[in-house]
């Protein structure tokens, strides 16, 4: 199964393509759209439509998982946070992709055993497991964004594993 995992930040939008084979995750492809250059919302979701539609027909991805808005957070951020999210609904609906949507929290107690780990946690973590259980197959570099997006899909394949 190819999982598209999403990051959905208003500013730097992430996602990454992962795939389980056995017990290795093969990180197929990731990218940061980097959209704090644009200060028209109507320009930074084109651009954000455009991105993922062309990765989606590339890739074919199997599944969506996206990380869901923390409902603590700024009414104005979650409110831009929900446009991103309705951006990859509406594709997933388009391209008839089944879309899961998964609590911050939890995708933190999934990888690091505790749900309020930090941003370093993680990529910790990811630089701990790399050569391990995760196969690289992409030479874009990891930010905090990729990383979020690649433990997204890494977390809905744990927790659904058979």
């Amino acid at each position: 199964m190819l999982v598209l995992g999403i990051d959905p930040g208003w500013n730097n939008f992430a996602y990454a393509l992962v795939k389980k084979e056995g017990e290795i995750f093969i990180l197929k492809h990731w990218c940061t759209l980097k959209l704090n250059k644009f200060k028209i919302e109507q320009k930074k979701l084109g651009i954000l439509y455009s991105a993922l539609t062309e990765i989606i027909k590339k890739e074919k991805p199997d599944l969506i998982v996206i990380e869901s808005v923390l409902p603590r957070a700024n009414p104005d951020s979650a409110l831009k946070l929900g446009y991103t999210q309705a951006i990859v609904l509406l594709i997933s609906e388009f391209f008839r992709i089944p879309t899961e949507f998964i609590h911050p929290t939890e995708v933190k107690k999934i990888i690091a055993g505790n749900g309020k780990a930090g941003k370093n946690d993680l990529k910790q973590i990811f630089l701990n497991l790399m050569g391990s259980i995760i196969r690289k197959e992409t030479e874009t570099e990891a930010d905090s964004h990729t990383i979020d997006a690649f433990f997204i899909a890494m977390s809905y394949l744990l927790k659904n594993q058979k």
